[in-house]
């Protein structure tokens, strides 16, 4: 059997000392909510509420005068046109004072000295009358523009072929043409065919090789530029004509 043993003093002892514990922290809070009511004043508390509630910012500034969001637009430089001396220029506005032009404007004629007895007004310095506008100075009256003194009329005539209208030229003189010596040695030879202008006067000219030997073709055109023909007759006047040479070239 169990026997329990009570001490009525320990147990007032131990309810003093929680109650003296419990003032003692009791005191302590206190003594921590008045030193912070000291350390931060009421006038400090409005300061920390107010940076929760900032004032706006300030507007931007306004735009300069004019427009243009700011960005001054570049100045435009004209180009300046340079014009030549002594050049017409039409005026950009009609003047208010215009002259009226005269009826009968005076022309000075001179006292007609230079002139030649018997030309037309406005004739060529060094012209003879009866000469034709156009004409040459010192070309023969009655001439054809652009001959040469003593030439024909047929000579500035397009070359006819020939027809039945037209009288063929005759030759009259024909030298052999020279054989190339070169040819010659090869033992080159055959026939040469060309078509010849015969002028009015009788000459060859403008020959066009139709059938080639090619080492006696230049020999062939030197040869019959030497020879000589009565020229064509169309209407009873010689003409220019095309006309088909031959030129045999042989050994002997």
């Amino acid at each position: 059997m169990a026997v329990t043993i009570r001490y009525p003093g320990r147990s007032r002892a131990k309810s003093a000392s929680w109650l003296i514990s419990f003032a003692f922290h009791a005191v302590l809070v206190a003594g921590v909510f008045l030193l912070g009511q000291q350390v931060l004043p009421k006038e400090d508390e409005g300061k920390i509420i107010d940076i929760y509630h900032l004032p706006p910012p300030p507007p931007p500034p306004p735009p300069p005068p004019g427009g243009g969001g700011g960005k001054k637009k570049p100045d435009v430089v004209k180009p300046v046109v340079k014009l030549p001396p002594q050049m017409l220029i039409a005026p950009s506005q009609i003047p208010e004072d215009v002259p009226e032009p005269t009826e009968n404007p005076v022309v000075d004629e001179g006292d007609g000295e230079g002139g030649e007895e018997g030309g037309e007004e406005g004739g060529v310095p060094g012209g003879v009358p009866g000469g034709v506008p156009g004409g040459v100075v010192g070309g023969v009256v009655g001439g054809v523009l652009g001959g040469t003194l003593g030439g024909t009329l047929g000579s500035q005539l397009p070359p006819r072929y020939l027809t039945a209208e037209v009288t063929p030229p005759v030759p009259i003189s024909q030298p052999e043409p020279d054989y190339p010596v070169i040819a010659r040695s090869a033992q080159i030879t055959g026939e040469v065919v060309m078509q010849c202008v015969i002028t009015a006067e009788g000459d060859v000219r403008d020959c066009e090789i139709k059938k080639s030997i090619a080492m006696l073709d230049q020999a062939a055109i030197d040869g019959v530029k030497k020879w000589k023909y009565k020229p064509a007759l169309y209407e009873g006047k010689p003409v220019p004509v095309y006309l088909i040479v031959r030129v045999k070239f042989t050994l002997d």
